[in-house]
C-alpha cells in the first residue's frame, strides 16, 4: 500500500507525512503542481502502487493562489487519474463553505452557502470533486494550528515574543484543530477505506466534518496559549485586549461531527489537550534559537 499525499511544503503536509512515517506506512508527497499530468500521471500512480490519495493542497495553498486553483490543469488531471484507477480519494476542505454569521453547528446535510470569496472557492472545489470522482470523501475542518509553519498559533506566539498590546476578537466561536489531531483523523479514514468499504454494504462516500470538541473565542484561545508560554519565557510585557470586532482568522463556522463518529468511530478531541506540548515544542524550536 502506498499513500499519495498531495500537499504544499508546509505544516499540513509535514504532519500527514509524519503520521504515516510513524506508523510505518509507505507514502509519497508532492505539491499538486509537481505531479505529472494526463496519462503520465496514471502511469506514475500505477508504478508507485498508490492505493489511496489525500489532497490537502486546497487548505494548504496561500489564499492569494486559491482563485486560480480550479483553472489549473493539475487538479483535473489528478481527479481524472484517480477515477480511472478507482482509487479512494480524500479531499480536505473547510467549514468556510457555510455562512459564518449563523452561530450554530452545521451538519453535513446543511446547504453550503458561503458568505466569503474564500468559502466560494472551497465550495467550487468540492463540487468539482463530486463531478469527477465517485469514491471520494470530502473532509471539512476548522482553523488548523501547529507549532510549525504559518497558522493562528504561530502568529499569536510570534506576537507574544514581541510584547505590547495585542487586540483579539471576543466575537464568535471557532473550534480549532491541532494539525496532528487532524492527521490522526485522516489516518483513521485511510485505514478503514483500505479495508474494502465496497464490501460493507453501506455507502461511506461523501462529506464529513471534523473540528475540535471545545469551541472558543480568539481571545480565550490566545489566553490559553499565553498561560503556557509564560512557563518558558517572560511575557510580562504582553497585554491581551478583548475587542468585539470579528477577526477573519477566527471566522470558521462550527461543525456537527456526528456523521464521522457514526460511520468511522472517529471521536472529537479537545484542542486544549494539545496546547501544553505544542507551545513547549514551539518554544524549544523557535524561541530558544
Amino acid at each position: 500500500m502506498t499513500i499519495l499525499i498531495v500537499a504544499e511544503h508546509d505544516f499540513i503536509g509535514a504532519a500527514l507525512a509524519q503520521r504515516f512515517a510513524d506508523r510505518g506506512c509507505r507514502h509519497i508527497s508532492y505539491p499538486l503542481a509537481e505531479l505529472p499530468e494526463g496519462k503520465a500521471l496514471v502511469s506514475f500512480l500505477s508504478e508507485q502502487q498508490v492505493t489511496q490519495v489525500i489532497n490537502s493542497s486546497l487548505v494548504s495553498l496561500p489564499a492569494a493562489q486559491l482563485p486560480g486553483y480550479l483553472q489549473q490543469g493539475p487538479l483535473l488531471s489528478l481527479l481524472t487519474a484517480v477515477e480511472q484507477l478507482q482509487l479512494p480519494y480524500i479531499q480536505l476542505s473547510s467549514s468556510h463553505v457555510f455562512n459564518s454569521a449563523e452561530p450554530r453547528r452545521y451538519k453535513v446535510s446543511d446547504l453550503a452557502e458561503p458568505d466569503t470569496e474564500l468559502g466560494q472557492i472551497y465550495r467550487r472545489v468540492e463540487s468539482y470533486t463530486r463531478k469527477h470522482v465517485q469514491r471520494y470523501i470530502i473532509l471539512r475542518t476548522g482553523a488548523l494550528f501547529s507549532e510549525r509553519g504559518d497558522n493562528v498559533l504561530t502568529h499569536l506566539l510570534a506576537q507574544f515574543k514581541q510584547g505590547g498590546d495585542i487586540s483579539l476578537s471576543l466575537h464568535g466561536h471557532s473550534a480549532p484543530v491541532y494539525m496532528d489531531d487532524l492527521a490522526r483523523v485522516v489516518s483513521g479514514l485511510v485505514d478503514q477505506l483500505g479495508c474494502g468499504t465496497d464490501e460493507w454494504g453501506v455507502n461511506v462516500w461523501g462529506e464529513y466534518h471534523y473540528n475540535s470538541s471545545d469551541p472558543t473565542t480568539y481571545y480565550h484561545f490566545a489566553e490559553s496559549l499565553l498561560a503556557v508560554m509564560a512557563q518558558h519565557i517572560n511575557v510580562e510585557q504582553v497585554n491581551l485586549v478583548g475587542v468585539e470586532a470579528p477577526d477573519n482568522a477566527w471566522q470558521y463556522p462550527l461543525l456537527n461531527c456526528s456523521k464521522i463518529l457514526s460511520a468511522f468511530g472517529i471521536k472529537q478531541m479537545p484542542w486544549r489537550s494539545s496546547v501544553v506540548n505544542v507551545v513547549k515544542r514551539y518554544c524549544k524550536e523557535v524561541v530558544d534559537e
